[in-house]
């Protein structure tokens, strides 16, 4: 009987304590802590907000330059693929005798002498003068432009500078390569050294085409238009770019220079992406709230107390809001406005 008591004593306490544990756990569970501000500092990222598309490029037709004919044995060739032959330029020469492009209004078609007139001979003095061996004073013949003796001497300077060893002062066609334009853009060159001269109306020199239309396509197909001014289009695996502010055809040929197209038109894959990347702020979605007026605001650590921010946003990433405008680099941000209470109103 005794060890019975003995057991009730000791049990007895026991239960109290559990029943008075009980009693204040269930008192504490309906006490909540109060959220902590949780801050983080604000980061930078370029954003040049590149997009991929599909660049057509309409072409026109090639110029294809023809030999004035001649004989002999090609000694040298002065221009190359991606060169920009221009007027009064050398090409290529003949036996030592050097081949002089010409932009005239036709191609010198016969030889002239001493006495003759025509178109021909008005575009030979211009040559003439325009490389320094005839002064700008002509000699008219009853208001005909002739060949006169000032033109033969010139020409025999001329003759003796390209290389003729026994200058004549006859001139003959194959002394030039008739260019239709001031300039050609090169895109190949038929001639080498060691073969023998293109006879007459042999290909030459074949430019470039020229680019006459060019138009942006998203990757599907859809038409991407030209965006506002600061954005550029720059092919794939190159450097190159095309200001689409102000397209110039001339810029886009030079941008896709080095690639080959068979038919009058091609496609380019590439981007659009803006001249010069923007630098922008980068936080976490949560700091954002959005107000009754529509606006955006995140709320930054000050010296003493919390400051509210009206902001823009750029757009979002998996990894944070981008903002235009609003927070500093600088700053830190509070994390869970959602979760505090008696936040300083956004102005």
């Amino acid at each position: 009987m005794r060890g019975l008591f003995v057991v009730v004593l000791i049990a007895a306490p026991a239960v109290g304590l559990l029943l008075v544990n009980a009693a204040n756990t269930h008192e504490l569970s309906g006490i909540e802590a109060k959220p902590e501000a949780l801050f983080v500092p604000a980061t930078t990222v370029e954003v040049d907000d590149r997009q991929p598309v599909v660049a057509t490029i309409h072409f026109g037709s090639a110029v294809v330059v023809r030999s004035s004919g001649g004989t002999g044995l090609v000694t040298s060739v002065a221009v190359q693929p991606g060169d920009t032959l221009t007027h009064l330029e050398p090409t290529y020469s003949v036996d030592g005798v050097v081949i002089t492009a010409a932009a005239t209004a036709e191609p010198f078609f016969r030889p002239l002498r001493l006495g003759d007139s025509g178109s021909d001979v008005e575009d030979l003095r211009r040559v003439l003068t325009e490389t320094g061996y005839l002064d700008s004073e002509t000699t008219e013949d009853a208001g005909v432009l002739r060949f006169d003796a000032s033109m033969r001497s010139a020409l025999m300077r001329f003759q003796s500078a390209a290389g003729v060893e026994k200058p004549t002062g006859i001139f003959t066609p194959d002394l030039f390569l008739w260019l239709p334009h001031e300039e050609l853009s090169v895109r190949s060159v038929l001639v080498e050294a060691g073969e023998s001269a293109p006879s007459l109306g042999t290909e030459v020199v074949v430019s470039q085409r020229n680019v006459v239309l060019f138009e942006l396509s998203t990757t599907d197909g859809e038409d991407f238009g030209l965006p506002a001014e600061g954005f550029v289009f720059q092919p794939s695996d190159s450097d190159a770019i095309v200001d689409l502010s102000a397209i110039d055809l001339n810029e886009v040929l030079n941008a896709i220079v080095e690639l080959e197209f068979s038919d009058q038109s091609g496609t380019v894959d590439g981007v659009v992406k803006r001249t010069n990347s923007l630098e922008l702020v980068v936080i976490p979605a949560s700091a954002l709230v959005l107000q009754n007026d529509g606006r955006m605001c995140v709320w930054v650590q000050g010296a003493s107390a919390l400051a509210a921010r009206a902001v823009n946003v750029a757009s979002s990433r998996p990894t944070g809001t981008l903002l235009s405008s609003g927070v500093a680099a600088t700053e830190v941000v509070l994390v869970n406005p959602a979760d505090l209470d008696e936040l300083p109103p956004c102005q």
